[in-house]
């Protein structure tokens, strides 16, 4: 029994090093792996289009550098950090009474300035990939944070799922009600004679 209990605790410091440091780098990777896709398929859509991307288009450029940024440190991003940032970025633009950065601001102008509509539906469609991935990256970058993330994920559809159910058993229980009343009092001898009046 004894040599069981021993065995069984180099498997669990194993299990421990893949949940808490491997599976971060692994979630690390992939997400670079994404961005790199995301960042070549722009790169190959400009290169088709040179006078609409490269030439007085500050806002390709400007997706050009958060794409490398966000290579480049990806491994200091964190929830928390990232909120942390957002929260002072906000602040200061407000106080120095200037527009803080506004992502869907950003995509907007650099969309209306491609001419053709496959064209922007494609780019659009990189965008929101990127900004979605991100976000999935950002609660999901350790094994604790995937786990918060499932857990509030599937309370919130449960949430959404009891609330669509019982509204749906309110209708019926009022439609009940209401056809039981009518019928109630129409039968009724005094709602006949009174009706009768009318």
């Amino acid at each position: 029994m004894m040599i069981n209990s021993i065995m069984s605790i180099p498997l669990l410091i194993g299990v421990l090093y893949v949940l808490f440091f491997l599976y971060r780098k692994v979630r690390i990777d992939l997400f670079r792996d994404r961005v790199f896709k995301i960042r070549r398929a722009l790169f190959l859509i400009a290169a088709d289009n040179p006078n609409e991307f490269f030439k007085n288009n500050s806002s390709y450029r400007y997706f050009e550098r958060i794409l490398n940024e966000t290579l480049s440190y990806t491994e200091d991003f964190s929830l928390f950090s990232s909120v942390i940032e957002a929260t002072i970025r906000y602040d200061y633009a407000k106080k120095q009474k200037i527009e803080s950065f506004d992502y869907n601001y950003v995509k907007e102008e650099y969309l209306n300035k491609i001419k053709s509509s496959e064209t922007r539906k494609e780019v659009s469609k990189l965008l929101d990939e990127f900004q979605i991935g991100f976000s999935l990256f950002l609660m999901t970058r350790t094994f604790l944070g995937t786990v918060a993330f499932i857990c509030s994920a599937v309370l919130l559809i449960g949430y959404f799922l009891i609330k669509m159910f019982i509204e749906r058993r309110k209708e019926d229980l009022e439609r009940l009600i209401i056809d039981y009343t009518s019928n109630r009092m129409m039968s009724n001898a005094k709602f006949a004679y009174v009706a009768s009046m009318f």
